[in-house]
């Protein structure tokens, strides 16, 4: 349905998250003189609620925007089925749509006890949708010990990975020119991480003597990723420290680790309830973040939403969603200690929302103050 969009299919899609409906609609006669109007209800609930309008933008020169009006409803319920009502306005153009939010509760098949070990764990093998297979380290760590790249790997779907401790992620004795990611993620869609401790990852940039850039606790290149949720983890303390933009050495742009790093994936993520923290000895580049910025992409991925997160210790952007963020909903986080707050230049598709976030201190370098609380 998502491909046929901009193939001549003017249907309306929802895209759900636990919380929120990305809504994608192409009517005959759109204009950027009408709006289309929003309204939703619970599966046969009464009255009708009002959404937000939606405006006509489509975007020249790619079909990433997947119709003329986007927009999103937010602070719905879980494993919820919703009508919704969408009106071309000055017109009789009317269409609905019935869809269910994701449930929070994930069907478990197969659960694999995982020990503690010394070596990474590669998880190749998929659940279904019906039973996820889960991977269980509670009570175990994984410490590599800088000897391996990573303490786990997936390619995989439906996969559950809970109660992790990691550990040494990043060989000391061989830099590599991609970054390294405690938890890799190279392929696969429908991935849980949760209840998971990751520190000590990285490695040492011997031209800078700082970390190296985007080695990260989490990290994915993969294309086709979707549908990834991190929830409830800690992730702290990488092994070195990052840069500030003001080094006496190599006064450029922040370059350091991360917790959380996202390029160009298939998105619809659902980043939430982390504590993501460091200290000034190791600080981050970004906190959560990942690229391509100047794209139609970007990071988090289209879809996506990010709330509830404590975020700190960055020289650079705590939050950075930047791209095409194509309704993509940041709200209820908690930013601290960081340079900019939230970096979301520039957006190349949206709509993007951000709101209810509280944000504290703000600073550059040590002793210096800081950012802004957007980019």
């Amino acid at each position: 349905a998502q491909a046929d969009a901009r193939n001549g299919n003017d249907g309306p899609i929802a895209i759900p998250t636990f919380h929120c409906l990305g809504l994608y609609w192409s009517p005959p006669g759109g204009a950027a003189d009408k709006e289309v109007q929003v309204r939703y209800r619970r599966q046969g609930a009464s009255p009708w609620k009002e959404g937000l309008p939606m405006r006509y933008n489509p975007i020249p020169k790619t079909d990433e925007d997947l119709a003329d009006y986007r927009g999103s409803i937010v602070y719905l319920a879980p494993a919820t089925t919703y009508e919704v009502q969408l009106a071309l306005a000055g017109t009789t153009t009317i269409t609905n749509l019935t869809t269910t939010t994701w449930s929070e509760q994930f069907p478990a098949g197969e659960t694999v006890r995982v020990p503690n070990r010394d070596t990474p764990l590669a998880i190749t093998n998929s659940g279904t949708s019906t039973a996820w297979r889960v991977y269980d380290g509670r009570g175990a760590a994984i410490d590599v010990r800088h000897q391996h790249d990573a303490c786990i790997t997936i390619n995989a779907a439906y996969v559950i990975l809970r109660n992790f401790t990691l550990k040494g992620a990043g060989m000391a004795d061989k830099v590599r020119k991609k970054a390294i990611g405690a938890i890799r993620i190279e392929g696969g869609h429908d991935i849980v991480i949760e209840d998971c401790d990751v520190s000590d990852w990285g490695q040492l940039d011997p031209k800078t003597g700082f970390g190296l850039n985007m080695d990260s606790a989490i990290l994915s290149f993969s294309a086709e990723l979707k549908r990834l949720i991190v929830q409830r983890c800690r992730l702290h303390h990488p092994t070195y420290d990052g840069s500030t933009w003001y080094e006496p050495k190599y006064p450029t742009h922040t370059m350091g680790p991360q917790c959380i790093s996202l390029f160009n994936t298939a998105g619809n993520h659902v980043i939430r309830y982390n504590e993501c923290f460091s200290d000034l000895e190791h600080m981050y580049n970004d906190v959560i973040g990942g690229g391509s910025n100047g794209s139609f992409k970007g990071s988090p991925g289209h879809d996506s939403d990010i709330y509830g997160n404590l975020i700190s210790h960055c020289w650079d952007d705590g939050l950075e969603v930047e791209g095409g963020n194509r309704n993509v909903r940041v709200w209820d986080n908690y930013i601290t200690q960081s340079m900019m707050m939230i970096g979301n230049a520039a957006t190349s598709i949206g709509p993007l929302y951000i709101w209810r976030n509280v944000v504290a201190l703000s600073q550059s370098r040590p002793g210096a103050g800081g950012g802004n609380f957007l980019k």
